[in-house]
């Protein structure tokens, strides 16, 4: 009973190949690998023991519980290979049977075993050599050999990233909704609204590498030369943000980094002293969801769970950032990304949960931002934005308020990596962008116009003394499929 009670190595070894496999061929960075792959390798353990210690069948339980098992994940393919082995051994055995042959010698249930145990070692190395190749394992890089000038006043530094948060002008002309209050109160606090904020690019990860490198992407090394498919390029920019000269720059200047991580970890900056995670479910455990036959099942009994996951990292982020100033001594440099506004609309104006759109898991996912895809009109896409932005709004204020009781010479950015994003591009709400600064010292240093490029040299400049090059404007708008082949914009271009 000892013996045979104890997890079969090839149904962990299939378990850990099928998910490492799809992990591979996702966008996802590694720390976003090892919380499914251990929940998946500890369940297939526990239930394989249980099937093991079935009294008189031998192996066979185990056997039949890993194609069962394989299927749930939706490795069909590895499910099919459990089948056609076990029916080919059955089948010897009832051929030699009729035809009043010995029985071979090896018994069935071990042959499939070891069968299986060899292909499940060969799938476990397939699926390594998929994550080394997949650029997933970053093996380091330069951050440039730039230093910032000593000065006695080293203000913290929080630059709060609120995906897709379109513009002031763009709320008022294209959904209805006045910011006013909002800005209103955001001067109270001494925050200055860039007249007219602008993004450089469409998409999240090519604005960070361009902020973070301070310059556009096609001048940052690694990047010039896209790699062939939309995982690859979107894992050279992850790379890219992780080797950006900004955090150590901070970091040579005495800040302690800090980033704090949403669901989409591929914008997580790792190169930092510490990275707070909001627990929450992550893009790529949301998409294994999605597309495993188990997941599917889970989300029919737990239609709630995505929604409930996502408000839960929302809010996780923001106590993180309210967080940071009592936990840390000054000065900390602190970014943080707030996957909010940006779809799917998962707060009502109250803060009361806001169901996750019919669309979900089938059609659209946690980054889908299009109407079209979302299968909603344009009055439901405005009600959903605007109801997630007045409750949003309110706990900005409030994580203000407890950042600046904690460090009132704080310096705080709010800022839109790019547009709601809810019609197909290219157009010009994909680049206006939302900026609110509180710069103390330096008041109105981000009050004008403001290229989203020039964020970090601009506050680098005014409050280190730095001489970096401000950029001219300039915009690009990349494709779904291909991020890192980005089209130059003119005005005349944009809708």
């Amino acid at each position: 009973m000892l013996r045979r009670a104890r997890p079969e190595p090839f149904t962990l070894a299939f378990t850990a190949a099928w998910i490492i496999g799809l992990f591979s061929a996702s966008t996802a960075p590694l720390q976003d690998l090892w919380r499914p792959l251990v929940i998946g390798l500890v369940l297939a353990g526990v239930f394989t023991l249980v099937v093991a210690a079935i009294p008189g069948r031998g192996r066979w339980p185990s056997i039949a519980f890993a194609g069962v098992w394989l299927a749930l994940l939706g490795a069909w393919p590895l499910a099919l290979a459990v089948a056609l082995i076990s029916a080919w051994r059955i089948g010897v055995d009832l051929l030699r049977r009729r035809q009043g042959r010995p029985a071979v010698r090896e018994p069935g249930d071990r042959q499939v075993a070891r069968i299986l145990t060899a292909l499940g070692s060969a799938a476990v190395v397939i699926a390594l050599g998929s994550l080394v190749t997949s650029g997933a394992v970053q093996t380091g890089g330069t951050a440039g050999t730039s230093t910032l000038p000593e000065v006695a006043e080293r203000p913290s530094v929080y630059a709060v990233l609120l995906d897709g948060y379109p513009s002031v002008d763009i709320l008022a002309d294209r959904f209805g909704f006045d910011a006013g209050p909002f800005v209103a109160a955001l001067e109270e606090r001494g925050f200055d609204v860039a007249d007219e904020s602008r993004s450089n690019y469409n998409r999240t990860l090519l604005t960070m590498s361009s902020m973070l490198h301070m310059d556009y992407v096609e001048a940052v090394d690694g990047l010039a030369d896209p790699r062939d498919g939309f995982a690859a390029q979107n894992r050279q920019l992850t790379a890219a943000i992780n080797t950006a000269p900004v955090p150590a720059l901070f970091d040579e200047a005495g800040y302690r980094t800090i980033a704090i991580s949403s669901a989409y970890g591929e914008a997580t900056v790792t190169s930092v002293d510490r990275v707070i995670h909001s627990g929450a479910m992550n893009l790529f455990e949301e998409q294994l969801l999605r597309y495993t036959t188990g997941g599917k099942w889970l989300f029919e009994r737990w239609p709630s769970l995505v929604g409930d996951q996502h408000r839960q990292g929302i809010l996780g982020v923001l106590a993180a950032l309210r967080g940071v100033p009592a936990d840390e001594a000054p000065p900390v440099f602190t970014t943080a990304h707030v996957f909010s506004p940006h779809a799917p609309f998962v707060f009502n104006a109250d803060g009361t949960p806001r169901p996750l759109l019919d669309c979900y898991p089938e059609f659209c996912g946690i980054t889908t931002p299009e109407l079209h895809r979302l299968g909603i009109d344009a009055e439901a896409y405005r009600a959903g934005l605007v109801g997630q932005i007045e409750y949003l709004n309110d706990q900005l204020l409030a994580t203000v308020d407890a950042i600046v009781a904690e460090d009132p010479g704080a310096v705080i950015v709010l800022y839109s990596d790019h547009g709601a994003r809810y019609e197909e591009g290219p157009s010009d709400e994909h680049f206006q962008t939302f900026l609110a600064a509180r710069t103390p010292g330096h008041e109105g240093l981000l009050d004008g116009q403001v290229s989203l490029v020039n964020l970090y040299p601009t506050l680098f400049n005014a409050y280190f003394g730095a001489d970096f090059a401000l950029r001219d404007y300039r915009a690009a708008w990349a494709p779904d499929d291909a991020p890192l082949e980005p089209a130059p914009i003119e005005s005349g271009d944009l809708r």
